[in-house]
């Protein structure tokens, strides 16, 4: 089996917005897009945890969320 696997950064959306994410990782339909490729893969989120950061909390810097996806269709190689 050969699974695929990707880590995902994502940027905030804004202290506002942010608590948003977890519907993300509650989420049983997830799709990654791959823009080069133009392919639609359905994905599952690896990620076991999720911290909910601001810019207070994150000493008044940018940050990203990282978010670990693997494939949901698993690929045989023959």
């Amino acid at each position: 089996n050969i699974i695929e696997s990707w880590t995902l950064y994502l940027r905030s959306l804004g202290d506002d917005k942010n608590p948003l994410f977890h519907n993300l990782y509650e989420s049983t339909n997830v799709f990654l897009h791959d823009l080069e490729d133009g392919r639609i893969l359905p994905v599952i989120i690896t990620s076991t945890e999720m911290t909910y950061k601001t810019r207070k909390n994150q000493g008044r810097k940018l940050y990203t969320y990282q978010i670990n996806v693997e494939s949901a269709q698993r690929k045989l190689r023959m």
